[in-house]
């Protein structure tokens, strides 16, 4: 994703189709309030529906950025795949069969 614009827009039709959320930032090298924004909004509307949101694989610059936000204290930004799907048992599985993987 290029933009925050094309983040909200891919975002915003997932909440609507999804319970459940993994975002991989791996690639993303880059991220500014904007862009937090989005990830927030997303994570919130999610939340207000029983829903969840996780990021993971955030490379150490944005790392950096996300953790002064204090998400990676909240359990929104991680570090794994793994840890992103921890908070319910049966998630793993539902990478596989269902969670998006934005």
């Amino acid at each position: 994703m290029a933009t925050a614009g094309e983040l909200r827009e891919t975002l915003a039709r997932t909440v609507a189709e999804c319970q459940q959320m993994a975002i991989c930032l791996d690639g993303c090298d880059f991220i500014d309030s904007t862009g937090i924004a989005v990830i927030v909004q997303a994570y919130r509307q999610l939340a207000e529906t029983g829903g969840r949101l996780a990021a993971y694989g955030a490379r150490d610059q944005v790392l950096r950025t996300l953790s002064v936000t204090g998400l990676t204290s909240k359990g929104v930004v991680v570090e794994t795949l793994e840890e992103a799907v921890s908070i319910d048992s049966d998630a793993l599985d539902g990478v596989r069969e269902g969670w998006p993987a934005l």
